[in-house]
């Protein structure tokens, strides 16, 4: 019989040792453990809320544990949190069952020794809760009281302030909203929410034409005949406004320089209604078999798929009337969804700029005269954004910057994303 607490410790384990995507890893293990309806949504929940809120956990276990989280054994300390997450985030679940639960875990595994252990600890956290976290502006405190590393959190307070940070935090910690894009080539708006509706899945429209917001869902997006049926794909909000800045009409060529996996360039394609052509690049074969994979889904015969290195020029490309150059960044505007980027290491983006910056210059040499050009990014630190985009207004004066977007994770509901326009007037 399913065990959706077993599922998320091994994903939790999946994550933390072996370094797997979060996204990747939940969805494979609960189609492994055949894991559907409310156990598939308990699974998705728990994993996600103990990889949101593992700082605080950890902190929170530091008080009632005399063995310190990080030299437990990966399954015991996943029970453990698992355990803490049920006590303290969710409240339609009984303390005794969230205790009892993670207590059965760990003695049916080979730590079962441990298991009182862990009983004693979750009945200690169940009594006393999270009363012991600090509560002053600190970059610790702040660390502790949102779970995010300090770092991150150094980072936001010197942007932003410890207020305006303190909100982009909160909304990241909330349920991140599903947003649809409508494959009009295919279907209209309003026949695909009656379609939608038969399938168990509410929506409601948003401000950008053919985007949807879904409401409330039964099941797996991806197993509904409508999605097999090529008629949506899903992408959140910001990265449709991302697509619609480029500013299309139907018969333009445009270059997605950084496509992978696939998600703009399937707008790109449907905004100017399945004419024109779609070249989507990126560096690894497999993830640009992704993209190709995606089109027949979508029935997209105007996309067209290249293995490109993005930092090297290729004159057999031809200009392009757009070119999307959406780099590859930290991510850290979209922690709210994929909360493993957040325990990343520092190091790991410290050289992100200079190669943003060599990207976009390299991108900008397909740009025809009079021709757009849109840098994206889906983090919010302006080392990545305006100090790259500036660099190359500043390098390249046959280009004219047009609009910069910083949106943040607690303005337009999306996930937060940089979008800077500029127009080649040579």
């Amino acid at each position: 019989m399913p065990n959706p607490r077993k599922s998320v410790v091994k994903a939790l384990i999946k994550v933390e040792a072996d370094g797997g995507f979060s996204n990747l890893v939940i969805d494979n293990v609960i189609k492994q453990d055949g894991l559907v309806g409310a156990d598939s949504a308990l699974a998705t929940a728990l994993f996600y809320g103990v990889l949101d809120r593992k700082i605080t956990i950890d902190y929170i276990l530091s008080k009632y544990s005399k063995q310190p989280i990080k030299k437990l054994p990966y399954y015991v300390a996943a029970a453990l949190r698992i355990g803490v997450f049920q006590l303290l985030y969710m409240d339609k679940i009984p303390p005794f069952a969230a205790i009892n639960e993670s207590v059965n875990l760990v003695k049916r595994s080979k730590n079962s020794n441990s298991s009182g252990y862990v009983n004693a600890v979750l009945r200690k956290v169940d009594r006393e809760g999270n009363d012991s976290l600090p509560e002053d502006d600190s970059v610790k405190s702040i660390s502790i009281q949102y779970s995010f590393p300090e770092w991150i959190v150094a980072r936001f307070m010197n942007q932003f302030g410890a207020a305006k940070t303190k909100e982009i935090f909160t909304q990241m910690l909330k349920k991140s909203d599903v947003y649809l894009r409508v494959n009009n080539t295919k279907i209209c708006t309003d026949d695909l929410i009656a379609q939608l509706h038969g399938e168990g899945v509410e929506t409601e429209k948003i401000e950008i034409e053919n985007g949807l917001k879904v409401i409330s869902q039964l099941g797996a997006i991806d197993g509904l005949l409508s999605y097999k049926n090529g008629y949506f794909h899903v992408q959140d909000l910001s990265s449709q406004l991302c697509a619609a800045s480029l500013d299309l009409s139907e018969n333009m060529r445009v270059l997605d320089i950084c496509a992978a996996p696939g998600g703009k360039s399937f707008t790109i394609a449907e905004l100017m209604n399945g004419t024109g052509e779609v070249v989507s690049c990126d560096l690894y074969e497999h993830r640009a078999k992704l993209i190709s994979s995606g089109a027949k889904r979508l029935s997209l015969g105007n996309i067209k798929t290249f293995v490109a290195d993005a930092t090297i020029y290729n004159s057999e490309l031809g200009e392009f009337d757009r070119v999307l150059c959406d780099a590859p960044c930290s991510g850290l505007g979209i922690m709210g969804r994929k909360p493993d980027i957040k325990y990343k290491n520092e190091d790991e983006i410290k050289d992100l700029p200079e190669i943003q910056y060599n990207i976009l210059e390299n991108a900008a040499k397909y740009v025809k005269p009079n021709g757009k050009i849109v840098y994206s990014t889906c983090t919010i630190l302006t080392e990545e954004n305006e100090e790259v985009f500036d660099r190359f207004i500043s390098s390249n004066p046959h280009f004219k910057a047009i609009s910069i977007q910083t949106i943040l994770p607690s303005e337009k509901g999306g996930d937060g994303f940089f979008i800077a326009v500029a127009e080649r007037i040579d």
